[in-house]
């Protein structure tokens, strides 16, 4: 995240009272095409980096030299901030409700429903409808910053491409996609009742071979509760995961195979592979869409302090001098 946005969500969620009137000259850090940045709320910047340092365990800044340069960078993401807020507030959002609702409700379910937000509002000092309007400006704001190509789409093909090339990390490991069938018995179980299990497990796999679905089966009658609901299906399985000895036959077996009775510390397990996946380089398309993110969130902050500096050089920008 970019220092001006971070500036940003920081004061969305901070105590900083945003309805109060403006301050006379004295409480202003500096004007912004008209609009006043609150002294206050550079203050309240400066405390909470502050705070930071002493939560880290990092010697304290706390000096006269030091909280001016901690002033002047919190001053200059908040004037940055200004500035992309004004731009962003001529963008029509058609679902913005919605969003903002959708957020909302987030929040009541993340921290237990009515009250809780109301209490989660009241500690913040703001009321509902101020936390509405510091949500719609974000969502303004990264909408601008998208129509600006400021976002994942900013990412062209051959960068995409050139870094995959370059990193030969993206590999994945030997597994198959299996489906199972465990009729369970423990190790310790009396040896009838595992005579039994196995008795059980024995007829299964009959059925499985005169040609019943293997799916439908597994639904009925697999003691795995793990993967009975989904037809025994457990996805891809790499080496470790299940016992050595389902391992074993399992990275045996070809696709579409079935495999006789296997005995592990579960029980009775029928196994299926259906898919075999060799140990390897990833395909370029099954991570370009994770390259493309990791690429736009290393370009963005650059993109926007880049893209903040322009419009400060043609903005009535006036810092109070302290």
């Amino acid at each position: 995240m970019t220092l001006v946005l971070a500036a940003f969500f920081c004061t969305l969620f901070t105590p900083p009272v945003w309805s109060a009137p403006a301050p006379p000259d004295d409480g202003v850090a500096a004007r912004v095409n008209g609009v006043v940045i609150p002294q206050r709320d550079v203050d309240a910047l400066v405390e909470q980096e502050l705070a930071r340092y002493q939560r880290l365990g990092v010697s304290s800044p706390d000096t006269g030299e030091q909280r001016k340069n901690i002033r002047q960078i919190k001053l200059d993401q908040l004037i940055g901030t200004e500035l992309l807020l004004q731009e962003s507030r001529g963008l029509k959002i058609a679902d913005l409700d919605s969003r903002v609702g959708a957020e909302i409700d987030a929040i009541k379910r993340q921290y237990g429903g009515d009250e809780a937000y109301r209490r989660y509002l009241e500690v913040r000092h703001i009321s509902h409808e101020q936390f509405v309007k510091r949500l719609e400006d974000k969502l303004r704001l990264e909408a601008y910053l998208e129509s600006q190509g400021i976002g994942a789409d900013a990412v062209g093909e051959d960068e995409i491409r050139a870094f995959y090339e370059k990193n030969r990390s993206f590999v994945q490991k030997e597994a198959v996609k299996v489906r199972h069938i465990l009729v369970q018995a423990r190790p310790d179980a009396p040896e009838d009742a595992r005579r039994a299990a196995r008795g059980k497990a024995s007829e299964i796999l009959r059925k499985v071979r005169e040609g019943s679905d293997f799916v439908v089966l597994a639904a009925e009658s697999s003691d795995c509760a793990r993967s009975k609901t989904e037809g025994g299906a457990l996805g891809f399985v790499e080496r470790g995961f299940m016992p050595a000895e389902f391992d074993a036959v399992a990275f045996a077996l070809s696709a579409g195979e079935t495999s006789d009775l296997v005995e592990t510390e579960h029980g009775f397990h029928i196994i299926r592979v259906e898919e075999r996946r060799e140990q390897g380089r990833v395909e370029y398309q099954g991570v370009r869409e994770f390259i493309r993110k990791y690429l736009a969130e290393q370009q963005r902050p650059r993109l926007v302090e880049e893209h903040t500096r322009a419009l400060r050089a043609r903005a009535d920008v006036t810092v109070v001098a302290r």
